[in-house]
C-alpha cells in the first residue's frame, strides 16, 4: 500500500476506495497529489512574470525585417538569355527564385537539356542551389543578361 510521510493518507484514501470504488479511490489519491495547475511553485518560479513572452510570441504581425526579405525576394526581374546560336529569349522572374528554375524554363523554351546547359552572368557561373538574390550583380531595376553555354538541338526551334 502506498505510504506518504506518516502513512495515514493512504491508509485512509485506501479505505475509502474498498468501500466507495474506484472512481473514489482516484479522486482520493489524485487530492494528495501536486496539482498539474501548479508548475511555477514545482518549478521554482515564483514570482517570475512570464506575461510579456506569452504576448511576444502571440503577435501575429511578421517583423518588418522580415517584410522587407519577402518583398525583396518577391521583386521581378527581366532576365535575357542568349544563347549559343546568338538568339535571345526572355522573361521576367522574382529574385527568389533559383537558378534551377532559369535552367528549367531554358530547357522548356529552347530545349536544351538542363543537364547540358551552364548559365553566366558575365563570366560567372550560376550554381543551381542559389536564387538570383544571391548575385549582387543582380538588380530588378535593370535587365539582367544571362549567357547560356550548351548546344541547342537542331531540330530544337524557339516557340
Amino acid at each position: 500500500m502506498p505510504r506518504d510521510d506518516d502513512g495515514d493518507d493512504c491508509k485512509r484514501s485506501s479505505k475509502a476506495c474498498e468501500s466507495k470504488g474506484d472512481d473514489d479511490y482516484v479522486t482520493a489519491v489524485g487530492s494528495a497529489l501536486p496539482s498539474a495547475a501548479e508548475p511555477k511553485a514545482a518549478l521554482g518560479l515564483r514570482g517570475l512574470d512570464i506575461s510579456a513572452v506569452v504576448k511576444s510570441e502571440r503577435n501575429p504581425r511578421p517583423c518588418a525585417e522580415h517584410e522587407r526579405v519577402e518583398r525583396a525576394l518577391d521583386a521581378q526581374v527581366l532576365v535575357v538569355f542568349e544563347l549559343p546560336d546568338g538568339s535571345e529569349g526572355e522573361k521576367h522572374f522574382k529574385m527568389g527564385h533559383t537558378v534551377e528554375v532559369l535552367k528549367s524554363f531554358v530547357e522548356e523554351e529552347f530545349e536544351i537539356p538542363m543537364g547540358v546547359q551552364s548559365l553566366y552572368l558575365d563570366e560567372t557561373l550560376m550554381l543551381d542551389p542559389l536564387s538570383l538574390s544571391d548575385y549582387p550583380a543582380i538588380d530588378p531595376a535593370r535587365d539582367c543578361f544571362v549567357r547560356v553555354g550548351g548546344e541547342i538541338p537542331e531540330q530544337a526551334q524557339k516557340k
